[in-house]
């Protein structure tokens, strides 16, 4: 029990993990996917790497051997400057949310998105207002 630090292939193993957690479904993934990337982003908050721009350039060096990015981010250089751009986030202030979804009653292994929760959600980030808790 408590924190617990991962290398990257028990990092890969949990944000893959499925079987287990929830309902065993990719939605309960999808919430694990979503703890792990809050834990990463206060690590990286934590150790101040993105307070520099060589800090910045390692991290998206190390990223683009690992990822891959929409055309916007394909250098290393808007790579590095987009994380740099996050320094000033505070992953203590933000939140994780998924689009609410229901199981499809024609084939119970899909999911479909559950109105009228999920246009609240798509309506307020349209807006960029709070979204709703119903919508949550």
């Amino acid at each position: 029990a408590g924190p617990q630090k991962l290398n990257g292939t028990e990092s890969l193993a949990y944000v893959r993990t499925r079987h287990g957690i929830g309902d065993g479904s990719d939605l309960g993934r999808i919430g694990l996917q979503q703890q792990f990337l809050m834990a990463l982003l206060s690590e990286v908050k934590s150790q101040d790497l993105l307070g520099s721009p060589a800090n910045s350039y390692k991290i998206a060096k190390s990223a683009t051997k690992s990822l891959t990015t929409d055309s916007g981010l394909a250098s290393l250089t808007s790579l590095a400057e987009f994380a740099r751009s996050m320094n000033g986030v505070d992953p203590a202030s933000m939140e994780t949310i998924m689009l609410p979804v229901a199981y499809d009653k024609i084939d119970k292994n899909r999911v479909i998105a559950a109105e009228p929760q999920a246009g609240q959600l798509w309506k307020a980030i349209r807006e960029d207002t709070a979204i709703p808790e119903e919508a949550k």
